[in-house]
Protein backbone atom coordinates (compact mmCIF):
# COMPACT_ATOMS: atom_id res chain seq x y z
CA UNK A 1 0.00 0.00 0.00
CA UNK A 2 1.30 3.45 -0.91
CA UNK A 3 -0.13 6.45 0.92
CA UNK A 4 1.02 9.87 -0.22
CA UNK A 5 -0.07 13.13 -1.83
CA UNK A 6 -0.83 13.22 -5.61
CA UNK A 7 2.42 14.90 -6.71
CA UNK A 8 4.51 12.32 -4.84
CA UNK A 9 2.33 9.43 -6.02
CA UNK A 10 3.03 10.16 -9.69
CA UNK A 11 6.72 9.43 -9.20
CA UNK A 12 6.01 6.24 -7.27
CA UNK A 13 3.44 5.02 -9.81
CA UNK A 14 5.96 5.25 -12.64
CA UNK A 15 8.24 2.82 -10.79
CA UNK A 16 5.56 0.13 -10.47
CA UNK A 17 5.33 -2.95 -12.71
CA UNK A 18 3.69 -1.60 -15.90
CA UNK A 19 2.15 -5.02 -16.71
CA UNK A 20 -0.05 -4.99 -13.62
CA UNK A 21 -3.22 -3.04 -12.80
CA UNK A 22 -3.48 -0.99 -9.61
CA UNK A 23 -6.31 0.56 -7.65
CA UNK A 24 -6.09 4.12 -6.38
CA UNK A 25 -8.49 5.42 -3.78
CA UNK A 26 -8.61 8.33 -1.39
CA UNK A 27 -6.91 7.65 1.93
CA UNK A 28 -9.23 8.33 4.84
CA UNK A 29 -8.10 8.65 8.42
CA UNK A 30 -9.26 5.76 10.55
CA UNK A 31 -11.41 6.31 13.57
CA UNK A 32 -9.53 5.86 16.83
CA UNK A 33 -10.12 2.61 18.64
CA UNK A 34 -11.00 4.65 21.73
CA UNK A 35 -13.96 6.35 20.02
CA UNK A 36 -15.12 3.10 18.44
CA UNK A 37 -14.80 1.16 21.72
CA UNK A 38 -16.69 3.90 23.55
CA UNK A 39 -19.50 3.80 20.97
CA UNK A 40 -19.92 0.03 21.28
CA UNK A 41 -19.70 0.19 25.07
CA UNK A 42 -22.61 2.64 25.11
CA UNK A 43 -24.52 0.53 22.56
CA UNK A 44 -24.11 -2.51 24.82
CA UNK A 45 -25.24 -0.65 27.96
CA UNK A 46 -28.25 0.94 26.29
CA UNK A 47 -29.25 -2.28 24.51
CA UNK A 48 -29.21 -4.11 27.85
CA UNK A 49 -31.33 -1.40 29.45
CA UNK A 50 -33.87 -1.47 26.58
CA UNK A 51 -33.83 -5.27 26.13
CA UNK A 52 -32.59 -4.99 22.55
CA UNK A 53 -29.78 -6.66 20.66
CA UNK A 54 -26.64 -4.62 20.01
CA UNK A 55 -27.06 -4.83 16.22
CA UNK A 56 -30.74 -3.86 16.46
CA UNK A 57 -29.88 -0.79 18.53
CA UNK A 58 -26.94 0.09 16.25
CA UNK A 59 -29.34 0.01 13.27
CA UNK A 60 -31.74 2.31 15.16
CA UNK A 61 -28.90 4.75 15.93
CA UNK A 62 -27.95 4.79 12.23
CA UNK A 63 -31.57 5.44 11.28
CA UNK A 64 -31.78 8.32 13.75
CA UNK A 65 -28.31 9.87 13.43
CA UNK A 66 -26.59 8.67 10.24
CA UNK A 67 -26.46 10.24 6.80
CA UNK A 68 -29.34 8.99 4.65
CA UNK A 69 -30.01 8.93 0.94
CA UNK A 70 -33.09 7.88 -1.00
CA UNK A 71 -32.39 5.24 -3.64
CA UNK A 72 -34.97 4.11 -6.21
CA UNK A 73 -34.83 0.46 -7.33
CA UNK A 74 -37.09 -1.60 -9.54
CA UNK A 75 -39.13 -4.31 -7.77
CA UNK A 76 -36.79 -6.93 -9.30
CA UNK A 77 -33.67 -5.37 -7.71
CA UNK A 78 -32.83 -6.61 -4.24
CA UNK A 79 -31.28 -3.86 -2.05
CA UNK A 80 -29.68 -6.53 0.16
CA UNK A 81 -27.03 -7.07 -2.48
CA UNK A 82 -26.13 -3.37 -2.55
CA UNK A 83 -26.62 -1.92 0.93
CA UNK A 84 -26.10 -3.06 4.52
CA UNK A 85 -28.50 -0.67 6.27
CA UNK A 86 -31.71 0.28 4.47
CA UNK A 87 -35.48 0.30 4.78
CA UNK A 88 -38.31 0.58 2.29
CA UNK A 89 -39.49 4.18 2.12
CA UNK A 90 -42.23 4.42 -0.52
CA UNK A 91 -43.40 3.00 -3.83
CA UNK A 92 -43.93 5.02 -6.96
CA UNK A 93 -43.16 5.37 -10.64
CA UNK A 94 -40.38 7.00 -12.61
CA UNK A 95 -41.16 7.50 -16.31
CA UNK A 96 -43.88 4.87 -16.04
CA UNK A 97 -41.55 2.31 -14.41
CA UNK A 98 -42.63 0.90 -11.04
CA UNK A 99 -40.01 1.63 -8.39
CA UNK A 100 -39.48 1.19 -4.68
CA UNK A 101 -37.61 3.94 -2.91
CA UNK A 102 -35.33 2.91 -0.06
CA UNK A 103 -33.77 4.95 2.70
CA UNK A 104 -30.12 3.91 2.76
CA UNK A 105 -28.08 4.68 5.87
CA UNK A 106 -24.34 5.29 5.94
CA UNK A 107 -22.61 2.53 7.95
CA UNK A 108 -20.55 3.83 10.88
CA UNK A 109 -17.42 2.22 9.43
CA UNK A 110 -17.69 4.54 6.41
CA UNK A 111 -18.30 7.73 8.39
CA UNK A 112 -15.82 10.55 8.59
CA UNK A 113 -15.03 12.01 12.00
CA UNK A 114 -17.76 14.68 11.80
CA UNK A 115 -20.42 12.12 10.86
CA UNK A 116 -19.27 9.73 13.59
CA UNK A 117 -19.24 12.60 16.12
CA UNK A 118 -22.91 13.27 15.29
CA UNK A 119 -23.77 9.55 15.71
CA UNK A 120 -21.91 9.38 19.02
CA UNK A 121 -23.57 12.53 20.36
CA UNK A 122 -26.98 11.09 19.50
CA UNK A 123 -26.15 7.83 21.27
CA UNK A 124 -24.89 9.73 24.31
CA UNK A 125 -28.14 11.72 24.48
CA UNK A 126 -30.17 8.51 24.32
CA UNK A 127 -28.02 7.00 27.09
CA UNK A 128 -28.38 10.04 29.36
CA UNK A 129 -32.18 9.85 28.92
CA UNK A 130 -32.00 6.29 30.27
CA UNK A 131 -29.73 7.25 33.19
CA UNK A 132 -26.59 5.74 31.66
CA UNK A 133 -23.43 7.66 32.50
CA UNK A 134 -21.45 9.06 29.54
CA UNK A 135 -18.05 10.69 29.18
CA UNK A 136 -17.82 14.43 29.48
CA UNK A 137 -18.21 16.15 26.12
CA UNK A 138 -14.64 17.46 26.31
CA UNK A 139 -13.20 13.95 26.66
CA UNK A 140 -15.23 12.69 23.69
CA UNK A 141 -14.13 15.68 21.59
CA UNK A 142 -10.49 14.88 22.47
CA UNK A 143 -11.01 11.28 21.34
CA UNK A 144 -12.40 12.45 18.02
CA UNK A 145 -9.57 14.98 17.60
CA UNK A 146 -7.00 12.23 18.22
CA UNK A 147 -8.73 10.25 15.50
CA UNK A 148 -8.52 13.19 13.09
CA UNK A 149 -4.85 13.84 13.82
CA UNK A 150 -3.75 10.23 13.54
CA UNK A 151 -2.23 9.36 10.16
CA UNK A 152 -1.15 5.95 8.99
CA UNK A 153 1.89 6.24 6.72
CA UNK A 154 3.39 3.22 5.07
Amino acid sequence: MIIDYPKNLIKKLLDLDQDKKYEIKEHKKKRSLDANAYYWSLINQLANKLNLGNEELHRKMLQDYSQVMIVPLTPLQNPKGYFKYYEEYQKGKIKGQEIIQYKVYLPSSEMNSKEFWHLLQGLENECREQGIETLEERKVREMIERMENKEVLK
